[in-house]
């Protein structure tokens, strides 16, 4: 974005620059941690499968 051509002073442009890189550090924290939990998830159902297995071989 081009904020010179609104004629705001330098400050204004520093606070908007540093608003937009916390939003978009925000957005990517929560898509990690959204990442984590997806795996976790993964690796939780992959278990239970192996378990599944292991009872039916075994049982």
């Amino acid at each position: 974005m081009n904020m010179h051509k609104y004629n705001l002073s330098e400050g204004w442009i520093g606070e908007i620059t540093l608003a937009d890189q916390a939003f978009h550090d925000a957005k990517r924290r929560k898509t990690t941690q959204n990442n984590k939990r997806r795996i976790e998830n993964v690796a939780f159902d992959y278990v239970e499968s192996l378990r599944r297995d292991l009872r039916h071989h075994v049982g």
